[in-house]
C-alpha cells in the first residue's frame, strides 16, 4: 500500500485502539490510529481504510486540521466569556430589574462584535474536516482502492457512514472516478 501511495510507511507510528468498533485515524506527527474492529476486517478492506488514512498524513490533513483548532481557540475562550455573562445576567436581573434591558444590549452588542470569531472558527473547523475527507477519499481511489474502500463504507449503517464532519462514504466515493 505504501509503494502505491509513493509513502515511506516505516515512519507510521501505528496504535491500535481496544474495541470492536470499524475506525481509524490519522494523527499529527505521523501517527495512525486504528481499532481492533478494522484489524478484524478482510484484508482488502483494511488496505482501503489504511489507504484513506495515508490519504490524510500524504494531504497534510492532521497539520492542517491543528492549525484551524488553534486559530479557533480565540473563539472558544470568548464563547466561554459569553456564556459567563449570560449566567451573570440572569443572577442579577431579578435582583436589579434596571439592569435587565442594559444588560440585553450588552449581550447584544458582543454577540454581534465578538462572537462572529467564534462562529467562523467552527464552520472553518467543519470545513477543514469535510474537504479532507473527500481529498483522502479521493487518494485512495487513485492508488487504486476505491472499489473496496466503497465496499467497506456499503457494509457500515447509514448513520456511522458520516462522522461529525465527513462526508457520507458513499458519496465521497461516488465522486471520484475508478
Amino acid at each position: 500500500m505504501g509503494r502505491r501511495a509513493s509513502f515511506d510507511t516505516s515512519r507510521l507510528a501505528l496504535f491500535v485502539h481496544e474495541t470492536a468498533e470499524l475506525n481509524a485515524a490519522a494523527g499529527a506527527a505521523r501517527l495512525l490510529f486504528v481499532t481492533e474492529g478494522a484489524l478484524r476486517r478482510t484484508d482488502s478492506e483494511l488496505e482501503a481504510l489504511l489507504a484513506h488514512e495515508l490519504g490524510h498524513h500524504r494531504g497534510l490533513h492532521p497539520i492542517a486540521t491543528t492549525i484551524v483548532w488553534w486559530l479557533a481557540l480565540p473563539g472558544e475562550l470568548l464563547a466561554h466569556i459569553f456564556a459567563a455573562l449570560r449566567r451573570l445576567g440572569g443572577r442579577l436581573s431579578p435582583r436589579l430589574p434596571a439592569l435587565t434591558p442594559i444588560l440585553a444590549v450588552v449581550l447584544v452588542i458582543w454577540q454581534l462584535c465578538v462572537m462572529w470569531l467564534y462562529y467562523v472558527g467552527k464552520v472553518l473547523m467543519q470545513r477543514t474536516a469535510r474537504v479532507s475527507e473527500f481529498v483522502a477519499d479521493g487518494a485512495a481511489v487513485q492508488w487504486g482502492y476505491g472499489a473496496e474502500l466503497l465496499a467497506l463504507y456499503r457494509t457500515l449503517p447509514d448513520d456511522a457512514r458520516c462522522g461529525p464532519y465527513g462526508p457520507p462514504g458513499t458519496a465521497s466515493i461516488g465522486s471520484s472516478a475508478f
